[in-house]
């Protein structure tokens, strides 16, 4: 394998051929923008197990108190595909998504 050919995310491990294909195919901010999507994914995940291990073992609340809380903490993620719609379909100071996504950032 040529030095051109080698990704900067990996050189060393046997999925390299794969990444490597990935890298050169698909366009580099599109890439980055699915890796930081993973990472947002996988950083809320582990901040709900933390908030449930803190609301069940040091604050004494039941399992049905702990996951009501963490249901209404999670009310603004449900309706996230009407978001995407209202995004898509009406402009927010002349911009289809930068503004709605600074607005939803905000809220």
């Amino acid at each position: 394998m040529h030095s051109k050919d080698k990704c900067c995310i990996c050189c060393c491990c046997p999925y390299d051929k794969g990444f490597n294909r990935l890298w050169n195919t698909y366009d580099r901010t599109y890439l980055i923008s699915v890796i930081l999507q993973y990472f947002n994914g996988g950083t809320r995940l582990a901040l709900r197990l933390g908030i449930q291990y803190l609301l069940q073992t040091k604050l004494g609340q039941d399992p049905q108190e702990a996951q009501y809380y963490l249901a209404i903490m999670n009310i603004p993620w449900a309706p996230k595909l009407f978001y995407g719609i209202l995004a898509d379909t009406f402009a927010l100071c002349g911009s289809r998504k930068k503004n709605w996504l600074i607005l939803f950032s905000i809220i």
